[in-house]
This record gives structure tokens, C-alpha cells and sequence, in this order.
């Protein structure tokens, strides 16, 4: 009789792709949950069955890895055929200066061991591997790095593996890895799939050759991070609190009246230290800017300050002892809100550019003469720059900056009106002299730059965040701008942003160390108050290309395939379910649950949802998420949340009193009645829901055309809550934990008008889960009380109750560790939020 061999045909053509800049790492891929996280929440992409492919006496897989962590050990991938399974498996010695690659059988024998020396598997490198698999010869060949190993194998006849990258089966070591680029070609060298893991979103990849998708367990896509900007942080503090930042340290700093607040953009740590001296400069609104060459923060107010005021104009704060060293600048200085500022190594002062005040746009280059200590104008010679406010500049670049665009006109005052510049020029402060570069004769957006860009000296693009100054809200996009011609594209996801309030501003700065690009924003909360909000996004950022598109959402015929496939397997699955039950519909105590494919299961049209982020999409199946900012998100919700208590809906007068309390009934009336248009353009797209004013009151009108969680989970919640646990349909409770796996409701949302809806709102889930939990306790339905659970922690993260009934649905399925890493992270977590630990009887 043959042994029992496994078909598995490895050859390996593998050189090192050491990868020195941040363009050519990580651009795309799949990042792998490794041995950090729980056994369920780890990585797994099992490719299209090779029983699909043909091949004859040769086949070959190649992909590019690369590790985030290289002291991790573990599989990297698996070829299953039949009762046989082969592994290439990882493992660093920590005693030897080599790292190895093995082949190795499920009958403990290893096929091929490939040393590697340690210096070349760095974080972040990228190595080609390659296998070669050779049935007639019973051979396998692995290259890595140029390194080449074959060996023997006896391989069963006709062998076409299953190939599982990542977490699978009994043995669940995984890497801290990245993978992309996976191709297997036919004994013709042909390239017969390919999976370049190009996707940022979503639990599917695309074979970009028979464009059929393949469903990705707990998928960690590299290019994700590159479009849509991380929140950091959000506070509050004083409203004329401003922002610089320290390359050399990477900390963006917070300047208050009282204290500079501190964000660490590596550790994500957010510090505070007091002033040993009162803060001099008037507090009205004060600009500030970081000195390199003296490591203090510049800070000067432009405005004409009376003079029984006892404040002074410049100052700096000393960041070696944070005391404050006053310097004495004439009182007489402009009044010049949203210029730009540059400060050059080599420079004692900044020199502002441009602005507004006085109703007059300015074009004037200012700083502090030495002499006099009085603002000067500083002459340029070259082209002139017409006179602008909001103009967007670039840090500096030894002595030369760039300035693009701003509103402003010709010559100055704002009765002649004001249109968008659409041109980029760049400022040599070492020669003092201004050159036009290029200007384009038509942009299809109106906007303005935050008031700062960065500037890649590599690829020569400038980065800037912009907005539509004169809309009530503009999302910031970040535009991608050519110094080299006239040309820009928009990168990146849009952040919400709240554009009306002159005091409203945004940076953007450029973190060599973590290279990533950080936003700092800042939003008028009240007339004491701003909202201060960070965002990272990591270099260099992408944009929606079209084979992002495609491998997200696949063709319509794909996409209807898999929907059938669903419908019919759960129209038998529901079959089969009834037939067990009978008459009567029990949960049964042997379902599988999935919780991570439960996660998404929401409609793909017609859908607002607002548990976990929210989230719109339209009619066409499009995220239109970014139409609508905080201030439409709060209203929609509001409206919506005040008809389900009252049927009738919410009045014009408690809108405004909730949501606008610090404006006056004028002033809120045009702002709720702007808001309401907006609001009402934003959901044109989306079937069957509108907002209408009926009877004096404001109401959501929606019909089954849309899909809308907080709607569907309170009628079903209800219907859990008055009928006998034994008798719920089985799809009744799917559907609720569909809906609240997501996360908790509205999360971004933290005003206090929004607590009591929050309360209520959790009080009755955190109650239909008690009831889950007790059931599962006593039916010994561990799949789903370990479910139930997880949506309590993502509801309440402190619950006791959660996660002792986590642990022990986890011990109950033999899974002590899971159980244990649990608990720990609920133990972490609570002492990090309260100091001390819980007291939670056992």
C-alpha cells in the first residue's frame, strides 16, 4: 500500500526586498493577528482549491512577507491534501544569528530547513519567498533571500492542495507578519491566480485573475491605515488654545493659558504640564509656532491691544524649565487673522505672510525687528503674491517654504469681494525672495489649506489638509499637490470638520519617526471652549484606485452569486433548524455562532447605522458617510431618538435649546434651518427615509426601503423582553447581535443631552443579554454565550458579569488560555480606566 503522502510541490526562488524608504513598505497587504491575540481573533486566508487549477508535474507559490514583530515564532502557511499536511513554519533562535524557514509533515518530519541570517529579517523588510512543488521528482523546493533548499517528499497521486495562510487547525503559533503578492503559477509558468492584497476594508480578497473572491478570517489590511485616518485623541480646553510641533521630539504641543497639554505621537500619550509662570500674551487668539534652533515655542498675538490691558504681545516658552520669557514688542502691530508664519533656523522671529483685518485681505511679509522690537515689513524681491488669508505653507526646507492657494483678491480691500487663489509659490527666507511656480486656470473644488502642508522631498508633493472655508461644514480632504506641475488629487479619507467659526483651524504635520501624517484640529464648542481632536494616518497616504474598488466590492455577477449561495444556505440552515424543532422554535444548545462574520452581516444599501461608527450608505451601495459631519449626525440622531419616546417627534424650540443652547433663538433659527436643508440633501440618496416638519414638529419618515439598526433593535429587543426565552426564534436573536456587535451606540457622540438616550439605550441590551447569558448558562450553549458576552464587553467594557460568563463559557470549551487572556485584558483594562482592580467573586 503507498504511504500516505501529501502533495505538496515547494521551490523556492527567494531574494531579499530590503525596503529603505516608507513608499516602497507596507503600501498594501494583509496584516495577520498573531500570537498577541486570542485564538478567535486570529488571521486566516485559505485560497481558491487548487482541484480548480490545472496543473501538470510542476506548480509554483510565491508571495512577499514581511514582519512586524521578527522575535515571533510560528506557521506562516499550510498545503492540506487529503489526511496529509505540509507547513512552512518560522522560528528565531534566540542563541544563533540565523533565523530559520522549515518545511515540515504532520508526521514530525522536517522536509527543509533554509537558515537566514538575523540582520536581513528586520521589521518591516519584505523578502520573497518562493515553492516550488515537483510531484514526478517527489521534490519540494524553498528560496528565500537568494538562499535556496530543496528536499524529498513522497507525494500523493494527483496532489492539488488546499492552501491556508495564517491561523488553521489544532496548531495556532502565528507570526506577527505581513503578507502580499501571492501568485501560483502551472508547469508553463503561467500565472493562474494572484492575490496582490490590495484591499483596505472589508472581510473578502480578490483573485485577480478568475475575479473570484475569497473570504479573509479577522483581516488586518496594511493599506487601511493609509486611508482612513486614525482618532487619537479628542478634549476640550480653553478656545484660543494652539497648536505647534516638535520634530526632533515628535510631540504635537497644545498651548493653554495655563498649562501646555502634551501629545506623544509614539507612545499615544496625552500629558500636561503647568507653567512656572503666568501666561503674558493676551488671550483673545494667539498664534505659536516651534523654534528648533532655542527649543521654545513662539507664541504673538496680532491684534490692537488697548493699553490699560496688562498683557504683552511675544513671548516664548522656554521648554528645557516651561517658564515664559516675555520679550518687549511695540503694542502697535496688525491686526491679521488666518495668515501663515514662517520660522527658519537661521531667523530670531517669525515672518507672518498675508491675512485678514480691518476689512482688508494683506500681502505683506512682517516680522520683529531686532532693533526696534516693533512688526517691520520684511522686502522680497521676485513675483509678488496677491493679498490673501488662509494661505496654506509648508515646513520648512532649508530656508524655503511653499504657499498655496488662500481667498483673498487683487489689491487688498473686501469691498472689491474675494474669489479662491489656485496657485503655489515658493519663499527662500535666506535670500528673501518669492517665485511663482505654477497656477492652474481652473480647480473644480473651492477650497482653502490648513494653515500647514508638508513637503516630501522625495516624490516633491506637498500634502495639505483642505476645506470650503465659506460652507457651514467641509469635510478636510487632504489633497496630494505636484511641485513639479499643476496637478493635485485628493488622498485619504475626509475628516469631519465644522468650517463656519473663523477660530476654527486644522494643521498638518509629518512624523519622520512614526512616519505618519498627524492632523491637529480645533472646533468652537462655546464662547469659553474649543474641541481639540489628533488624527495619524501613516505615509504616504492612498487614494480610492479603481482596483481598491474592485477587489472591495467585486462585480455585480460575483457579488449576487455569493448573495444566492447565502440565501440558500440560510434558507436551508433555517430548514433544518425548524425540522429539529418542530413546531416550536428553541435555540438550539449546538448552533455555531460566528461572531466575526456576524460583525458585518448589515445591508450593503439604504443603511444608516449608528452603532459602533457611524456609518451611511446609499442607494447605489456607496459610503456617503462623509456628508454628513457631527453637527447632521447629532440632529438625525436626535429627531430620531425623540420620536421613538414621543411619536409625534421634537419641536423646533427643544432642537435648539438641546443642540445650539449658547445661541440665541435668531441665530439658532438660521443655523437649525441651514442644518435641516443640509440634512435633508445628504439622505436624497437614500431610499426611503426624509425628515419633514409635520404639525410643529420634526419627525424621520422611513419606510422598509431602508435599513436602520436602532429602529430594528429596538422592536427587537421588545419582542426578547415579553416572550419566554425557550420560544424566540432562532433568527430574531441572530439579528440582534448582527446589530450590536458593532460596538457601542454613537461613541463619538459625548454631550450630555445624549447620555440619558445612551442610558436607556444600553440599560435595555445590557438586560436581553442578562437573559442570553442565563439561558446559555443553563442550556450549556457556550458558541453563543461566548457571543453574548463579547457584545456586553463592546456594550459595557466593565460588566463583571460579562466577563465571568466569558471565562467560563471559555473553560466549559477547553479553551483555558483564551480564558485566561480574557480575563487579564478585562483586569488591565479596568485598573487602567479606575486605578484599582475589581472585585469580582469568583
Amino acid at each position: 500500500m503507498t504511504k500516505s503522502l501529501f502533495c505538496l510541490l515547494l521551490s523556492v526562488l527567494m531574494y531579499i526586498f530590503s525596503v529603505n524608504n516608507s513608499r516602497s513598505q507596507d503600501l498594501y497587504g494583509l496584516r495577520f493577528n498573531g500570537n498577541d491575540k486570542e485564538i478567535e481573533s486570529r488571521t486566516s486566508l485559505k485560497l481558491l482549491p487548487l482541484s480548480q487549477k490545472t496543473f501538470k508535474n510542476k506548480f509554483d507559490l510565491s508571495f512577499d512577507l514581511s514582519f512586524y514583530d521578527p522575535s515571533s515564532i510560528g506557521y506562516i502557511c499550510r498545503f492540506i491534501y487529503k489526511e496529509e499536511e505540509l507547513s512552512l513554519y518560522y522560528f528565531p533562535y534566540s542563541y544563533d544569528e540565523f533565523c530559520y524557514f522549515d518545511i515540515i509533515s504532520n508526521h514530525d518530519n522536517r522536509i527543509i530547513h533554509l537558515p537566514i541570517l538575523r540582520e536581513k529579517i528586520q521589521q518591516g523588510n519584505w523578502q520573497k519567498f518562493k515553492l516550488s512543488f515537483l510531484p514526478e521528482k517527489d521534490s519540494i523546493y524553498l528560496a528565500v533571500d537568494n538562499v535556496k533548499r530543496s528536499g524529498k517528499y513522497n507525494f500523493l497521486k494527483g496532489y492539488k492542495p488546499d492552501v491556508v495562510f495564517g491561523f488553521h487547525g489544532a496548531n495556532p503559533d502565528l507570526p506577527f507578519m505581513c503578507i502580499k503578492d501571492i501568485g501560483i503559477k502551472d508547469h508553463k509558468n503561467n500565472l493562474v491566480s494572484q492575490y496582490q492584497l490590495k484591499e483596505y476594508e472589508g472581510n473578502f480578497t480578490l483573485d485577480e485573475i478568475s475575479k473570484n473572491k475569497v473570504p479573509v478570517r479577522n483581516p488586518s489590511w496594511v493599506a487601511k491605515d493609509r486611508y482612513f485616518w486614525k482618532e487619537c485623541k479628542r478634549f476640550n480646553s480653553n478656545l484660543v488654545a494652539d497648536f505647534c510641533y516638535n520634530d526632533k521630539t515628535n510631540q504635537v504641543y497644545l498651548i493653554g493659558s495655563d498649562s501646555l497639554m502634551i501629545y506623544d505621537v509614539a507612545t499615544n500619550k496625552l500629558s500636561s504640564c503647568r507653567y512656572k509662570n503666568q501666561f503674558p500674551v493676551a488671550k483673545d487668539h494667539y498664534h505659536s509656532i516651534y523654534n528648533l534652533h532655542k527649543n521654545r515655542i513662539v507664541v504673538y498675538v496680532f491684534n490692537d491691544l488697548s493699553p490699560e490691558r496688562n498683557a504683552i504681545g511675544f513671548a516664548e516658552l522656554d521648554l528645557d524649565c516651561y517658564e515664559w520669557v516675555n520679550i518687549e514688542v511695540s503694542r502697535n502691530r496688525p491686526k491679521s487673522l488666518q495668515h501663515s508664519a514662517m520660522l527658519a533656523e537661521d531667523i530670531e522671529y517669525p515672518i507672518a505672510f498675508g491675512g485678514y483685518g480691518s476689512f482688508t485681505f494683506h500681502d505683506k511679509f512682517i516680522a520683529i525687528d531686532p532693533v526696534s522690537k516693533s512688526w517691520e515689513e520684511v522686502p522680497f524681491s521676485g513675483d509678488t503674491i496677491s493679498p490673501r488669508m488662509y494661505p496654506a505653507i509648508s515646513q520648512n526646507q532649508d530656508g524655503v517654504y511653499y504657499l498655496f492657494g488662500g481667498f483673498g483678491n487683487l489689491t487688498g480691500p473686501q469691498v472689491l469681494g474675494g474669489y479662491h487663489f489656485t496657485d503655489l509659490y515658493s519663499i527662500d527666507t535666506n535670500n528673501k525672495e518669492v517665485k511663482k511656480i505654477w497656477e492652474f486656470p481652473k480647480m473644480d473644488e473651492k477650497f482653502v489649506g490648513s494653515n500647514s502642508m508638508y513637503f516630501n522631498k522625495e516624490d516633491k508633493y506637498l500634502y495639505a489638509l483642505c476645506y470650503g472655508h465659506h460652507l457651514v461644514d467641509s469635510p478636510l480632504k487632504l489633497l496630494k499637490i505636484s511641485t513639479q506641475k499643476p496637478s493635485y488629487e485628493i488622498v485619504a479619507d475626509s475628516i469631519p470638520f465644522a468650517s463656519e467659526e473663523i477660530l476654527t483651524e486644522a494643521h498638518l504635520y509629518y512624523s519622520k519617526e512614526s512616519k505618519k501624517l498627524i492632523a491637529a484640529i480645533r472646533e468652537d464648542v462655546n464662547k469659553e471652549h474649543a474641541s481639540f481632536r489628533i488624527y495619524t494616518l501613516n505615509f504616504p497616504p492612498i487614494n480610492r484606485m479603481n482596483n481598491l474598488e474592485e477587489n472591495s466590492y467585486g462585480n455585480k455577477k460575483i457579488y449576487f452569486s455569493y448573495l444566492f449561495v447565502f440565501l440558500l444556505l440560510l434558507v436551508s440552515a433555517s430548514i433544518l433548524f425548524l425540522i429539529k424543532k418542530r413546531r416550536h422554535s428553541h435555540i438550539s444548545t449546538d448552533v455555531t455562532w460566528d461572531y466575526e462574520n456576524i460583525k458585518t452581516a448589515v445591508p450593503k444599501t439604504n443603511a444608516i447605522i449608528f452603532f459602533g461608527d457611524f456609518l451611511v450608505r446609499n442607494n447605489m451601495g456607496k459610503d456617503v458617510t462623509h456628508l454628513f459631519p457631527p453637527r447632521l449626525q447629532k440632529l438625525l440622531c436626535l429627531v430620531l431618538l425623540s420620536q421613538i419616546r414621543n411619536e409625534k417627534g421634537i419641536n423646533s424650540k427643544e432642537i435648539s435649546r438641546i443642540i445650539w443652547p449658547d445661541k440665541d433663538s435668531f441665530q439658532a433659527k438660521n443655523i437649525r434651518s441651514v442644518s435641516f436643508s443640509q440634512l435633508r440633501t445628504a439622505l436624497q440618496d437614500v431610499d426611503g427615509i426624509d425628515v419633514v416638519y409635520e404639525n410643529k414638529f420634526w419627525k424621520v419618515k422611513y419606510s422598509n426601503e431602508v435599513f436602520i439598526d436602532l429602529i430594528h433593535l429596538v422592536t427587537i429587543s421588545k419582542s426578547i423582553l415579553e416572550v419566554d426565552i425557550q420560544q424566540l426564534i432562532g433568527d430574531e436573536l441572530r439579528k440582534f447581535f448582527v446589530y450590536t456587535s458593532r460596538g457601542q451606540f454613537m461613541p463619538s457622540v459625548h454631550e450630555e443631552w445624549m447620555d440619558n438616550f445612551k442610558s436607556e439605550i444600553e440599560t435595555k441590551l445590557v438586560d436581553v443579554i442578562s437573559i442570553v447569558l442565563k439561558f446559555c448558562s443553563k442550556s450549556k450553549n457556550n458558541d453563543l454565550g461566548i457571543l453574548a458576552a463579547n457584545v456586553m464587553l463592546g456594550i459595557a467594557p466593565f460588566s463583571e458579569e460579562a466577563i465571568k460568563s466569558k471565562t467560563k463559557f471559555l473553560k466549559n470549551q477547553g479553551r483555558l488560555q483564551a480564558a485566561k487572556n480574557a480575563y487579564t485584558s478585562f483586569i488591565k483594562n479596568y485598573e487602567n480606566n479606575f486605578g484599582s482592580q475589581p472585585n469580582i467573586q469568583k
